[in-house]
């Protein structure tokens, strides 16, 4: 659907308060310039800014410049989900440690009427700390 940058405010202040670096997900045109798709995206985006859960990658902003539409998100470093399950699969333990946390994630995404339409393992990160954050 797009691709995704990390990138950093010029103004150090500002920065600051957006937690320093931060994702930028740009649409790709074809998608952009569909009236249908941009009004869902825009829709969806001002519900994600109503999301406050450490659990799910924070919504700053959209960016709407020259027809291209972006979305300004938290930056989560650490590798994702599908990156850290083995071959042979997760240990339960460990796989009910990670996700435990996403499912009471979704439980208050639900509950606010928001929907993931592309939850799976690369849309999940893991924090160096172990926190997994919903993308």
């Amino acid at each position: 659907m797009g691709a995704v940058y990390k990138a950093r405010h010029m103004e150090e202040s500002w920065a600051g308060r957006q937690g320093g670096d931060v994702a930028i997900k740009v649409m790709l045109p074809k998608y952009s310039e569909d009236a249908a798709f941009r009004d869902r995206f825009m829709r969806e985006a001002s519900l994600g800014q109503e999301v406050q859960h450490e659990n799910v990658a924070k919504v700053h902003e959209v960016i709407v410049d020259s027809g291209s539409i972006g979305l300004v998100m938290e930056y989560v470093s650490g590798e994702t989900l599908q990156d850290l399950i083995p071959e042979e699969g997760m240990p339960i333990p460990e796989a009910v440690k990670i996700l435990m946390p996403v499912s009471e994630a979704l439980d208050y995404i639900h509950k606010k009427g928001i929907v993931h339409r592309d939850l799976k393992p690369e849309n999940i990160k893991v924090t160096p700390e172990g926190r997994p954050v919903i993308l």
